[in-house]
């Protein structure tokens, strides 16, 4: 039979890229426009790999788990705005996605399985 109970550990390993664009209100305290600002984050490129581990636990066909992961990444990509009011001191940053934890749990039913087929 069947099962998706018990442990298990994995690796993953990809590469991303994209591009972004912002637009930023700055405003006082009380909400008065003070400058806005718009921009570009040019090719937010890098290798993204890390690992999970996790168990599970089958009852019929309901199974739920708990599972823990990490990734790392070398994703970089520079920016570079401009203020409408003229009032900025920089006009480009650099900008990384470095590591990221989560955890997780699930809940679901379970399907029937791989197919085997008879000769």
């Amino acid at each position: 039979m069947w099962s998706w109970a018990g442990p298990y550990v994995g690796l993953n390993l990809g590469y991303s890229w994209g591009r972004s664009s912002f637009t930023e209100d700055f405003t006082d305290i009380v909400g008065f426009p003070l400058f806005s600002t718009s921009g570009t984050i040019n090719n937010i490129d890098g290798v993204i790999g890390g690992g999970q581990i996790g168990y599970n636990w089958q009852n019929g066909n309901w199974v739920a788990g708990l599972e823990a992961d990490i990734q790392g990444s070398g994703e970089r990509g520079n920016a570079t705005f401009t203020c409408r009011a003229g009032a900025c001191a920089i006009n480009a940053i650099t900008t990384s996605v470095t590591e990221r934890l989560e955890c997780s749990a699930r809940c679901g039913r379970a399907s029937a399985g791989p197919s085997r087929r008879r000769p």
